[in-house]
């Protein structure tokens, strides 16, 4: 019970005379028990009020009261996602004060989708003859000696002149014509690196080459800003959740040779060396944008960033001289949202609330009846193995309370019946090059038993394995990337090994929000969950057993992306995507519903599932039977299927926009699932119903005779 429960269960008993409570604990709280119970009803009719008077405001109201507030402005409903029912309802009268401005618009849009957003009218970008009494300076032809702009071109501040162009619009690239206005809108989200540890990309202490991700891979840089910050005029470019420009940089390091924190901060052995708090007894340093994808050692006082591919050059004269300890940066990227080893707030996910096994969140500083261990900076340990070392056998939790790189392999023996927690700190995002192992040795703990393990917030470059003589009741996977990878000067790139290997016997496994290599298990493990994530084969399988070739588990899919083959022993699925051959051992139980499921083979076979339930292709082809009045031919029915496959942004798992569909995917994908939402990993990110959310405000807001055009810029 609560202190503030208590608090007001015993509020009436507090007021009685001392006199009066003495007495009553000489009688064993007699009148205090009865009073806590009217003084109970008393606190809830009190909360009942309180609640009342709050939702006469949108700000602080339920979300079930939001409506009705909605229906006394007059305002249509919208799509609930990530809080835009509530903004959109609450601006409504500063929408009506300022309709048809384009800052108006630009609100309008982030509020109901909850993306960046930069309104263009694209008919000022439109080419005329100018009168020579009366020439506009602005409007120029290009300048192709002028690298920086030419960047921009056909982008949300692009400034040069086009003509008209009649095509229909295109969310790809702007079209301008007469009475078009361009959304351009950001789908992706601030993806920060706290405090990392650069990757050098050579061996030895005196080297000057360095990847900024930790794990050694090319990701972009992007702009960092505060999204909370009061803003009364339009979007500049260093405000949107965008790619950091060549051009851009050159101009801005011109004026700040250290760099603002909005692009960089990088400090060594308690130094900062760039950003706004840079320490000035550092006077070596000068941040030069540079081409470093052909690695360019910098002259002596130079640092050498690559903005496009995320990397660093220091003179070596410098790099001994001057740095004392290792580098780390802060800087931001891009992704399309909170799957995998990221470091954004896990405290609200939903994922905790559907656990078997409950486990601690990562805000929780003092776990009730958990052993406690800390790893990093201000915490008891320096390494993770260090703390599993200390772990006690009992529930515990080892927290890593910073997002450094931990370079070990962690391998230890099962307990029995403790449950095990490795997790970031809530905001951290730890990089750990190696492997988590758990191997056998001593007795064999009873069936009814064993040890858990959760792994919670953790980018893993290896494997998570179990060797063959260990045994484990249940093995969770929540918010972690786990990608086995193969490094070199030119980038680390994914390997062909598989993320999770259960070669011993595990009972359950359970993967939610996370990014991870294919699985094998072995026929011990009973039953494999995954809820909203991404399973990478590689071009091998996705989900198998033994040697990729025997049936993996009972095996349920909610919401996820699969790229590779799929053999399991039972299939349930909803709302996913398969890439690759799909084969159920059992097809009289399971079933596969609101998912696409390829044809098999050259003649374009059903593949070996459990009952589908409106799926595609197999609706697409029903449709196409419907419309011949005939049977299909092989080339009919490969052709069908390719109308409705899936089209990705990107396949590549370093890629920002990995395993996202493309805005011109087929409908059939995007609007597939079982409540009209996409298939696949980013089902939870709702993005079609965003897009309804603006197209039916702009019918009120958008001035007459304007047409929109939405465009993504990532």
């Amino acid at each position: 019970m609560t202190t503030e429960t208590t608090r007001r269960r015993d509020r009436l008993w507090n007021l009685l005379p001392e006199f009066h409570r003495i007495k009553d604990a000489e009688a064993g709280y007699p009148l205090r028990g009865l009073l806590g119970a009217i003084g109970t009803e008393f606190a809830r009719v009190e909360s009942d009020i309180e609640e009342l008077w709050n939702d006469q405001f949108i700000e602080t109201c339920r979300p079930w009261v939001i409506p009705y507030i909605a229906e006394l402005l007059g305002v249509e409903p919208i799509y609930e996602v990530e809080g835009t029912a509530r903004a959109d309802v609450g601006l409504t009268t500063s929408f009506r004060r300022r309709q048809g401005t384009m800052p108006m618009l630009e609100d309008l849009a982030e509020s109901v989708t909850g993306w960046e957003t930069v309104v263009v009218e694209l008919f000022r970008r439109l080419s005329w003859n100018q009168h020579l009494n009366h020439l506009d300076a602005d409007r120029t032809t290009i300048d192709l000696k002028a690298p920086g702009p030419l960047q921009l071109l056909d982008g949300p501040f692009d400034h040069h002149e086009h003509t008209v162009d009649i095509r229909p619009p295109s969310t790809a690239v702007a079209r301008p014509n007469l009475n078009d206005v361009a959304f351009f809108v950001h789908r992706l989200i601030a993806d920060e690196f706290s405090r990392v540890q650069p990757r050098p990309a050579g061996p030895g202490s005196g080297e000057w080459r360095f990847f900024l991700h930790p794990t050694g891979v090319d990701i972009p840089l992007f702009h960092r800003f505060d999204d909370d910050a009061d803003r009364d005029r339009r979007i500049d470019e260093d405000e949107t959740h965008s790619e950091i420009q060549t051009g851009w940089l050159a101009d801005h390091l011109a004026d700040r040779p250290g760099a603002s924190s909005s692009v960089i901060e990088i400090r060594a052995g308690g130094l900062v060396l760039t950003g706004d708090d840079r320490d000035e007894s550092v006077g070596w340093l000068e941040m030069q944008c540079a081409d470093l994808s052909a690695w360019r050692q910098p002259p002596p006082g130079k640092l050498y960033l690559d903005p496009r591919l995320g990397r660093i050059a220091l003179a070596p004269e410098d790099r001994a001289a001057e740095l004392d300890g290792d580098l780390e940066a802060t800087f931001a990227s891009g992704a399309p949202g909170p799957i995998g080893g990221r470091g954004r707030p896990r405290v609200t996910s939903e994922v905790y609330e559907i656990l078997e096994a409950p486990v601690p969140r990562p805000d929780d500083a003092d776990p009730e009846e958990w052993e406690l261990l800390t790893v990093g900076v201000g915490g008891d340990h320096t390494t993770i193995s260090d703390a599993v070392a200390d772990w006690s056998g009992e529930d515990a939790v080892i927290r890593i309370l910073d997002s450094r790189t931990y370079e070990e392999s962690v391998g230890f023996v099962p307990r029995v019946g403790g449950h095990l927690v490795i997790q970031a700190a809530d905001g951290e995002r730890p990089f750990l090059i190696g492997d988590i192992r758990l191997v056998g040795g001593g007795e064999e703990p009873p069936i009814d038993n064993r040890m858990r393990l959760t792994v919670d917030g953790i980018h893993i470059a290896g494997h998570l394995r179990v060797t063959s003589a260990a045994a484990v009741e249940s093995i969770d996977v929540l918010h972690c990337s786990i990608w086995p990878i193969a490094e070199s000067e030119d980038g680390a790139q994914p390997s062909t090994d598989r993320g999770i290997e259960l070669l011993g016997s595990v009972n359950s496994l359970f993967v939610a929000r996370s990014s991870l290599g294919g699985i094998e298990t072995t026929s011990a493990t009973d039953l494999l969950t995954i809820d909203d994530s991404i399973v990478d084969g590689h071009g091998a399988s996705a989900i198998a057993g033994e040697g990729g070739v025997r049936s993996g588990p009972v095996t349920r899919l909610a919401r996820t992306t699969l790229l590779g083959s799929v053999f399991v022993r039972e299939l349930h699925a909803t709302d996913s995507i398969f890439i690759g051959p799909v084969v159920s051992r059992r097809t009289q139980t399971g079933c596969v519903r609101y998912s696409f499921v390829p044809l098999v083979g050259n003649g374009g076979t059903t593949p070996r599932t459990p009952r589908r339930y409106r799926c595609q292709p197999d609706l697409a082809l029903a449709d196409a039977r419907e419309l011949l009045e005939r049977t299909l031919s092989d080339t009919e029915r490969r052709t069908v299927q390719l109308s409705v496959t899936p089209q990705f942004a990107g396949l590549d798992p370093f890629a920002l926009a990995y395993t996202t569909l493309l805005p011109d995917a087929p409908q059939e994908i995007l609007r597939g699932a079982s409540d009209g939402l996409e298939m696949g990993a980013w089902y939870f990110r709702q993005n079609p119903r965003r897009i309804d959310n603006l197209h039916r405000r702009l019918i009120d807001y958008l001035p007459v005779g304007l047409t929109p055009e939405i465009v993504y810029v990532n």
